[in-house]
């Protein structure tokens, strides 16, 4: 996997974990809602770690989270939001549009052969932080 996906691989990890904490019991959500959606959280996982059709699956996640667990929503890092893309793009404002598209132009046309050095698993952290305004 490369660093950016693996950086979105993290950001989806945090997300199951929070995920786990908060359903565990939770009155507000069946058993069943919740199983489902941890169900989904594991697929995606599993798709973004393949290489496999993760966006569609995160936009159905999204869209589960945003009609059926709107409590979880805080919760969800935005830049998962944007790697997801399609639907959930509508979740983010034009400035942060634009300082995506920034940082994937950075990522990818700047010094694509950076992008699959092994030793610089952290670039796109780095750059996300740079065009974000974080250094």
């Amino acid at each position: 996997m490369n660093p950016r996906l693996d950086y979105f691989a993290t950001l989806l990890d945090n997300l199951i974990d929070h995920c786990q904490k908060t359903l565990a019991g939770d009155p507000l959500h069946s058993q069943e809602a919740a199983d489902g959606l941890m169900d989904t959280l594991r697929q995606c996982q599993s798709e973004l770690q393949s290489g496999g059709d993760y966006p569609a699956l995160g936009q159905q996640l999204i869209g589960t989270i945003v009609t059926h667990f709107p409590d979880i929503m805080p919760s969800v890092h935005r830049d998962l939001l944007w790697c997801f893309g399609g639907e959930c793009l509508h979740f983010l404002g034009d400035e942060e549009l634009e300082r995506y598209q920034a940082l994937e132009d950075r990522y990818f046309l700047d010094s694509p052969e950076q992008s699959t050095q092994a030793h610089d698993g952290n670039r796109y952290r780095d750059l996300r932080a740079q065009v974000f305004g974080m250094h």
